[in-house]
């Protein structure tokens, strides 16, 4: 069954699974304000509907998301509702389904999820450092799960990663052929919600428990750090250089 939710963000009902699909493919669905505003309220209505058991996010188009509209940034800023998104806590366990580019902040979404499903020749990776903005969520989920030289690697350089190097290092669940990565992370949804409910939740928070004084602390720098990025000057000339496809002219302010 379909529902006709945002503009941006349709989403689908296979029973008990909610699907969510980034709707806009002409920008390889960047996220802008509406969008991200339509995510959060996705996601805070799986929380909230006992009907729903597990929650599935996709890409319309070529691409499962590109990261942050940059030409929304120039507008205004960051968008609130993404940081909202990265971090609310959720309570039904998640699959992302990766076709094409999963990077920046679309990377982060999907290592938001508790699953990541990637086509063979999808790419995911931090390009933030290339626009003057920084990967706060990402570089912390990383650091959970992959060696610091290998997220330096990615946060640093900028560059992208295979989605079969992401699998080779855990990242990535299920690698699968293109056109595949939807049907597949349904699949793996539908095996999670044929289990005891309450064994599928109480599973799902061990899983999410973490240094939580650490996680607090990091994101107190994290914050601090993104004010003056996201403020300075060389994120607006990132943004500019990025739409007008030249090179940064970076000033260190």
């Amino acid at each position: 069954m379909k529902e006709s939710g945002g503009a941006l963000l349709l989403t689908e009902f296979h029973g008990p699974i909610m699907i969510m699909t980034l709707n806009r493919p002409s920008t390889k669905n960047a996220i802008n304000r509406v969008l991200a505003a339509e995510i959060a309220a996705a996601l805070r209505r799986l929380n909230s509907d006992s009907t729903l058991l597990a929650g599935v996010l996709t890409g319309n188009g070529q691409s499962f998301c590109s990261g942050m509209d940059l030409r929304d940034f120039q507008d205004g800023g960051t968008p609130q509702d993404l940081q909202d998104v990265l971090r609310i806590s959720l309570t039904k366990p998640m699959v992302a389904a990766v076709e094409g580019f999963a990077v920046a902040g679309g990377f982060e979404l999907a290592l938001r999820c508790d699953l990541i499903v990637a086509a063979r020749d999808s790419k995911l990776g931090l390009p933030e450092v290339k626009v003057g903005q920084i990967a706060g969520f990402g570089i912390r989920q990383l650091l959970q799960e992959l060696p610091r030289q290998a997220v330096a690697e990615l946060a640093l350089t900028g560059e992208f990663m295979s989605a079969e190097r992401a699998f080779e290092l855990g990242l990535v669940t299920r690698l699968v052929d293109p056109g595949q990565a939807l049907p597949t992370a349904l699949e793996l949804a539908g095996a999670m919600i044929r289990n005891a409910p309450l064994s599928l939740a109480a599973s799902l928070s061990l899983l999410n428990i973490g240094s939580t004084e650490r996680d607090t602390l990091y994101y107190e720098v994290a914050d601090q750090h993104a004010q003056i990025t996201s403020h300075s000057h060389d994120a607006l000339e990132g943004a500019a250089a990025f739409t007008e496809r030249r090179d940064a002219n970076w000033e260190g302010r």
